[in-house]
């Protein structure tokens, strides 16, 4: 999408002709990205390989937003007055877990997403006595959502805190939020013809399983156990006390939020913002541990050290737990020399075929000049639920349109783990069976490529 808008061309278009792409994403990210794009150039890897290096703007873009919630995560701690000190701590916490530091170098839009709705989080309740000045909390929260549809948790909160709070401004925040909202995606909707809310929602609603629902969730409950148990544990004790803090119900929204994560297609990515709540919760207990007072009463003199002691045990662990326990620094993949290799292999098999090529992986044709034909995974999704005719792109199969496909699968072998109906819940087909067939019959393998997992090469039969 920032390649289209940085050739000063409308996204959005019409999936029945190609290139079939849906953009399921608002636009802000890849607009962000594409005012760079034409300050780079082309970067050599290899003697005579050059790639365009688009990637590393969107993961660059990644990077910093992911710092940005840390920060932000110190700011609002410091605004709920949890001390200095554990507002330091967790901010550190968390770009100390695995799972964080690897979607910081994803380059999707959803840690941009987060930070801007974290950024309007807190301005909402640095200015909530401030009169009027909350209000300027709603840009970045509105700029949240054209990030990523379903970025709406952080005002949630702030509208459900000033409602218990029987702030009277409640109704005019909303108001102004919807219509903001409204008026944005008529602008676009007009622009695109029309096709905007077909990408953004109609095309992304694609099929929920429960039991890809179940997965995600044991990996999150696991994973992250010891801060949603503390989360869950200071939530309760806040309701028993009748005293509201919108930190509680930004966690509570991010939780239900990700519930979605049952969605073909889900990952991790839907519990990073219930883990950034998670965080800010735990500089609050953190806070009232570490800043408990030494008065002369020896029973409290003793309580204040145990609290103390507790909440060094608690970071200790917590530190034990992100370096060794649920380390997934295989996340966070380091290509060997050979991958190098490999990699420069692809690059050139792409850049020596004059015409279209067809990729799974659509980053090869991206960082190769190639124009991205298809979106193989959410193609053949809409092609299953009867929402987009794959006739006429399986005739260009079958028509030998494409120079070069690049699976990561054997299309001869009918077990093969990306195999429709095989995948299961987990999503991995992103070939229909009529795109497979047309595969089979027209083109054959000529090179397997083992750049981190194994590329098949096919090119059209003579």
């Amino acid at each position: 999408m920032a390649m289209i808008i940085s050739q000063g061309k409308l996204p959005y278009l019409p999936i029945s002709i190609p290139p079939y792409i849906v953009t399921n994403y608002p636009p802000l990210f890849p607009s962000i990205t594409a005012i760079f794009l034409p300050f780079l150039n082309q970067v050599t890897i290899l003697p005579g390989i050059t790639v365009f290096p688009g990637l590393l703007v969107t993961r660059l873009i990644s990077v910093l937003s992911g710092l940005g919630i840390a920060f932000l995560i110190y700011k609002t701690c410091l605004r709920l007055k949890t001390g200095m000190e554990s507002a330091i701590i967790v901010s550190f916490l968390f770009l100390a877990m695995p799972i964080i530091y690897f979607w910081f170098s994803i380059g999707k839009p959803d840690i941009l997403a987060i930070f801007l709705g974290l950024l309007g989080f807190y301005l909402a309740i640095e200015n909530h006595e401030k009169g009027r000045k909350i209000y300027f909390s709603l840009i970045p929260l509105v700029l949240a959502l054209f990030t990523k549809q379903n970025e709406i948790a952080p005002f949630c909160a702030i509208f459900l805190f000033l409602i218990l709070k029987r702030d009277k401004r409640w109704i005019s925040y909303l108001l102004t939020y919807a219509i903001s909202i409204v008026f944005i995606a008529g602008i676009l909707e007009i622009v695109t013809h029309g096709e905007f809310l077909r990408h953004v929602s109609t095309y992304t609603r694609t099929q929920f399983y429960f039991d890809r629902l179940e997965a995600t969730w044991k990996f999150f409950v696991g994973y992250f156990l010891i801060p949603l148990a503390i989360s869950f544990f200071v939530i309760a004790k806040s309701i028993s006390k009748r005293t509201f803090n919108p930190a509680h119900f930004y966690f509570i929204f991010a939780l239900l939020i990700s519930l979605t994560s049952g969605k073909v297609g889900s990952d991790m990515n839907y519990f990073i913002e219930s883990i950034v709540a998670g965080h800010i919760i735990l500089g609050i207990i953190l806070g009232e541990w570490l800043t408990l007072k030494f008065p002369i009463n020896e029973a409290i003199n003793h309580e204040a050290t145990y609290m103390r002691l507790a909440a060094s045990a608690l970071i200790f662990l917590l530190a034990l737990d992100f370096a060794f326990i649920h380390d997934k620094r295989i996340y966070s993949y380091s290509p060997s020399p050979d991958d190098y290799q490999y990699g420069a292999l692809i690059v050139q098999e792409i850049k020596n075929k004059p015409g279209m090529i067809l990729s799974e992986d659509e980053g090869f044709a991206v960082v190769c000049g190639k124009e991205v034909m298809l979106n193989p995974f959410i193609m053949s999704e809409l092609a299953k639920e009867g929402l987009w005719d794959q006739t006429d792109f399986v005739n260009m199969i079958k028509e030998k349109k494409f120079d070069l496909i690049i699976l990561r699968f054997e299309v001869n072998d009918p077990y093969h783990p990306d195999k429709p109906t095989i995948g299961g819940y987990a999503g991995w087909d992103r070939w229909t069976e009529e795109m497979e067939q047309a595969i089979k019959e027209n083109y054959q393998r000529y090179a397997i490529i083992p750049m981190r997992r194994s590329w098949y090469m096919y090119r059209p039969m003579k």
